[in-house]
């Protein structure tokens, strides 16, 4: 297996049956003959932008890049926990609000163990951030 770098940037593993094969077409806009082929590991599944330094793989994704997909990471996590504990208590809301009657225990135990899931999440993207503590937005 030969791994294609572009500008030194991972674009893809490939098989020497697949370069043989197509050694003399187009694939992606450019000629497998031309394209440049290292032997290496496997870049880490973390990197963003996988970037060869010549010996090993560096994350090429500038801060910004990295904030911006986290962010929207986190977002979309947060939404859909969010939207499962709106599912798990709003039967209970009218109840609650009108005949003041509380909310069963057992559902609020589902709703902290949906928000303490939710955090592990984030928290394995950013420690910083969590579903009741959203990221700042840079003031510049």
């Amino acid at each position: 297996m030969k791994i294609r770098i572009s500008s030194g940037y991972f674009r893809g593993q490939f098989s020497d049956e697949f370069i043989l094969e197509n050694w003399n077409n187009e694939v992606n806009g450019s000629l497998v003959s031309e394209w440049e082929l290292i032997e290496a590991e496997l870049p880490n599944e973390n990197f963003m932008k996988p970037k060869w330094e010549g010996s090993q793989w560096t994350e090429g994704a500038s801060w910004q890049e990295i904030t911006d997909r986290n962010k929207t990471l986190i977002d979309a996590i947060s939404a859909d926990y969010r939207g499962r504990i709106s599912a798990l208590v709003l039967p209970y809301l009218p109840d609650f609000v009108i005949d003041a009657i509380p909310i069963p225990s057992h559902v609020l135990t589902q709703r902290l163990a949906l928000q303490a899931e939710c955090d592990f999440l984030i928290k394995a993207i950013d420690p910083n951030q969590s579903m009741s503590r959203p990221a700042v937005k840079n003031q510049k």
